[in-house]
C-alpha cells in the first residue's frame, strides 16, 4: 500500500516502483539545488540516474500488467509462467532498453558485426570500432564504402572501392596494403583461418592467403576460366567451388593444387564441410543437386536431387546438409550423402509457414531455425520435424536479416526486431518503435543487440528483466 497525507490505498508493484524513484529523484535533486560541489558528488549523480531508470522500468512494468476492478481490492497478479532463459536464471519478462546511440551513417553490406566487446560499424562515412557497451569510439579507420570480412578472433579485414585492404583488430588497424589490379578490391564475405594465415577471396576470382601480422601474401590461387569462388577450410585443406563448374582441393600451408574435381553444374553454394566429406549445391538441368566429395583425396562420395526449385544457401547441420530455397513457397531442406541417408532416402522436405521470400538459417542446440520476412520463423528438428512456428506480422513484410542465436534467445528481424525463447519460439520481448527498422541486426554473448536502419545510426539494446518490488 501507499499513502500520501492520508488513508494507505492499495498500489501495484509499478505504483511502488514509481514512488521510490519519485522520492530518489527528489532528492537528488534537492542535493543538487545545494551548491555546485554536490552537482559533482558521484553517489548523488549515481542516485539521480538510477531514479530515471527505475521510472521507467515502473512504466514498462505496467504497461505489462492488468488492474484490478473490485473497488478497493487489489487484484492479486497471477505469476506468468516463468521459462528458462540460458545463462540467466528464471524470468518472468524480458525487455530491449535502448543503452546508446552512434551516427555511422549509410553502412555497406554486413557492415554490422559485434566481435568480442567490440562493435565493427563500416559505411560511407568511415569504419569504426565502438565499445559495446557504452558506444564509445575505440579506434576509428576514414574512409568509405569499406567491405568487412570477420570471424577470426579479433581479427578482421576491410577493403574500399579503391583495393585500399585494412588489417584490423583489437587495438585498431594493423597494416594497410593494395591489392594489385588483377586481384582487384572487391572482398569477400567470408574470411577463415589456415595455418599461419588468414584467407580472403578478392575480385571474385582469387584466393589470397594473408599473413595476419603485415598482410604479405603467403600464397594465391586463380583458377582458370572462373569468375566468381566460394570456399571454406577443412582442417589443412582449402575447398574452393568455381563457377566454372569445378571444386578444387587446396592445401592451406602453400596452396599446392591437392585435388580437382568436375562438379555436375554451377554452384549454388560455398563447399560445407560435412564429416570427413565436402558438401556442393550445384544446378543441374533436373534441379538443384547436392554433391559430396571425400575430403581428403577428391573422389566423388554421391549426389541427391533435392527436388526444390532453387537454393539459396547450405550449411551443416548435424551430419546433414541444410539448405534454404524455394519450391511453390519457402522451404528448407535436409539432405545426407547416399551413403549415409535416412531409410526413407537421403533429404526431406520441410515446408515452412510464411507466403514468400526465401529462409535465413541458424544453427545452435540441437534445431535448426529459420527466419522468413515480417518476423516469421521456424525451428526444426535433426530429423526434418517443425517444433515451432512463428507467423509473419501483418503489413508489408520487409527481407529477412539471418536470424542470431545467443544464449537461448533467438532474434529475428521484420519490421522490429523480436526476442524469441529458442526453445519453444515464446516471445520474450519485442524492440517497440522509435528502434530503427533492423536492416543490419547484430547481437553479442551479453544479449546486447545492435540494429541499423537503411540510413545507418546504430543503436544498441540491453536485452533485460523487468524490474519487479516483491
Amino acid at each position: 500500500t501507499l499513502s500520501s497525507g492520508g488513508a494507505a490505498q492499495p498500489a501495484s508493484a509499478a505504483d511502488v516502483a514509481r514512488a521510490v524513484a519519485a522520492a530518489a529523484g527528489a532528492f537528488a535533486a534537492l542535493a543538487f539545488s545545494t551548491g555546485p560541489a554536490q552537482r559533482r558528488n558521484a553517489p548523488v549523480k549515481e542516485l539521480a540516474r538510477e531514479a530515471g531508470e527505475l521510472s521507467a522500468r515502473a512504466r514498462e512494468l505496467e504497461a505489462g500488467e492488468v488492474r484490478g476492478s473490485v473497488p478497493g481490492v487489489a487484484a492479486p497478479v497471477r505469476a506468468a509462467p516463468q521459462r528458462r532463459l540460458a545463462a540467466t536464471g528464471r524470468v518472468r519478462r524480458l525487455a530491449f532498453r535502448e543503452a546508446w546511440r552512434f551516427d555511422a551513417g549509410p553502412l555497406a553490406t554486413g557492415g554490422l558485426v559485434a566481435q568480442g566487446a567490440s562493435v565493427l560499424a563500416c559505411g560511407t562515412h568511415g569504419l569504426w570500432s565502438l565499445d559495446a557497451a557504452s558506444g564509445k569510439v575505440r579506434w576509428q579507420a576514414p574512409g568509405h564504402a569499406h567491405r568487412l570480412a570477420v570471424g577470426v578472433g579479433t581479427f578482421a579485414l576491410a577493403a574500399d572501392p579503391d583495393g585500399v585492404v585494412l588489417g584490423l583488430d583489437a587495438s585498431g588497424v594493423r597494416w594497410r596494403r593494395k591489392l594489385n589490379a588483377a586481384a582487384g578490391g572487391a572482398l569477400g564475405a567470408d574470411l577463415f583461418a589456415l595455418p599461419g594465415a588468414v584467407a580472403v577471396i578478392v575480385g571474385g576470382r582469387t584466393l589470397l592467403a594473408l599473413d595476419p601480422q603485415d598482410g604479405r601474401t603467403r600464397w594465391r590461387f586463380s583458377p582458370p576460366g572462373a569468375t566468381r569462388l566460394s570456399a571454406c577450410a577443412v582442417g589443412r585443406l582449402v575447398a574452393i567451388a568455381s563457377d566454372a563448374d569445378v571444386l578444387y582441393g587446396i592445401d592451406a600451408r602453400d596452396g599446392r593444387l591437392a585435388f580437382r574435381r568436375a562438379l555436375p553444374g554451377p554452384p549454388r553454394s560455398a563447399p560445407v564441410a560435412l564429416g570427413g566429406k565436402l558438401a556442393v549445391i550445384a544446378d543441374t538441368p533436373h534441379g538443384p543437386c547436392a554433391t559430396w566429395t571425400d575430403a581428403s583425396s577428391g573422389a566423388p562420395a554421391g549426389d541427391a536431387a533435392l527436388e526444390v526449385d532453387t537454393v539459396t544457401s547450405a550449411l551443416a547441420f548435424g551430419g546433414a546438409l541444410a539448405c534454404a530455397g524455394l519450391s511453390d513457397g519457402p522451404v528448407a531442406v535436409l539432405a545426407k550423402c547416399p551413403r549415409d541417408a535416412w531409410s526413407a532416402g537421403p533429404s526431406r522436405r520441410v515446408a515452412l509457414p510464411w507466403k514468400a521470400g526465401a529462409p535465413r538459417l541458424a544453427v545452435g542446440r540441437g534445431a535448426l531455425y529459420a527466419a522468413g520476412p515480417g518476423g516469421a520463423a521456424a525451428a526444426i528438428s535433426p530429423g526434418g520435424r517443425l517444433r515451432w512456428t512463428r507467423p509473419a506480422e501483418p503489413g508489408d513484410a520487409p527481407a529477412a536479416p539471418p536470424p542470431l542465436l545467443r544464449r537461448g534467445v533467438l532474434i529475428v528481424g521484420g519490421e522490429t526486431a523480436v526476442a524469441l525463447e529458442a526453445a519453444t519460439g515464446a516471445t520474450l520481448a519485442t524492440l517497440r518503435a522509435p528502434a530503427p527498422a533492423p536492416a543490419h541486426l547484430a547481437a553479442d554473448a551479453a544479449l546486447r543487440l545492435f540494429v541499423a536502419d537503411e540510413e545507418g545510426p546504430v543503436a544498441a539494446y540491453a536485452l533485460a528483466a523487468h524490474f519487479s518490488v516483491a
